[in-house]
């Protein structure tokens, strides 16, 4: 060093401070070592030359989806002054310094896998590897036909047209030939009405009343069997059979 100045003491301890101007040294973490007549004390790695490297201790969370968008949290130390953040190679959005040992950042969008976060600051770059993966969640399995849920009861319903104690209730109007059933409901579920006799079919119609589903479908004269057939994603649940006189 150069410079050196020894500050006068008071007493009889004598000096007990030294000023010294540093010589030109690469980025270090260096001994300072004072030689006085009586010999030589050293204070080991006493003084660093440049900005401290940056350390990476975890990525939270750790996986996010191909789209990109997730924050992320990078935790560590000599944060301070961290100038960009990249996933995967990619440069995230939005970084945030928080303080000495933490930053914030969203992640960009990226393929598949498992990659490196990486940072730099005033004092170096660190790069974590495999701190986190780009991966989008499971799709929901749809549900089934067995999933749906109705009666199957075959019966044949009087000619008086009087309703009957069964799951559903079923009308026929004598003036109409109008075949009706109504049932609660399901989420999710639609509903088709069909008459058919001697290879004949009849289409009829199914609405929504509240909670309540009507289904109606026109077949004079005879004797017809009915069918109402839940649907769920195109998949078709049991179906409600009937006999009916109109």
């Amino acid at each position: 060093a150069t410079d050196v100045t020894v500050v006068a003491g008071v007493g009889w301890r004598g000096a007990t401070t030294v000023t010294a101007v540093t010589p030109a040294r690469a980025s270090s973490l260096v001994d300072v070592a004072v030689t006085t007549p009586t010999g030589t004390v050293t204070s080991s790695e006493a003084f660093r030359y440049g900005r401290a490297e940056p350390t990476i201790a975890g990525v939270s969370p750790s996986s996010g989806p191909l789209a990109g968008g997730t924050t992320i949290t990078i935790t560590g130390a000599e944060l301070t002054g961290t100038t960009n953040v990249t996933v995967g190679g990619i440069l995230a959005t939005d970084v945030t310094v928080v303080n000495a040992t933490t930053v914030t950042a969203v992640t960009p969008a990226h393929a598949a896998g498992v990659v490196a976060v990486a940072l730099s600051t005033p004092g170096g770059a660190v790069s974590a590897a495999g701190a986190f993966t780009y991966a989008d969640p499971p799709l929901a399995a749809a549900p089934t036909s067995a999933a749906v849920a109705a009666p199957t009861t075959t019966k044949t319903l009087p000619a008086t047209g009087k309703t009957l104690p069964a799951t559903g209730r079923w009308k026929v109007n004598f003036a109409t030939n109008i075949i009706r059933v109504f049932f609660t409901r399901q989420q999710g579920t639609t509903y088709a009405i069909t008459a058919q006799r001697n290879g004949k079919v009849r289409n009829g119609t199914c609405k929504q009343l509240g909670t309540t589903i009507r289904c109606g479908v026109k077949a004079p004269n005879g004797r017809w069997r009915i069918t109402v057939t839940p649907r769920v994603n195109g998949k078709t649940g049991k179906a409600i059979v009937r006999v009916v006189r109109t």
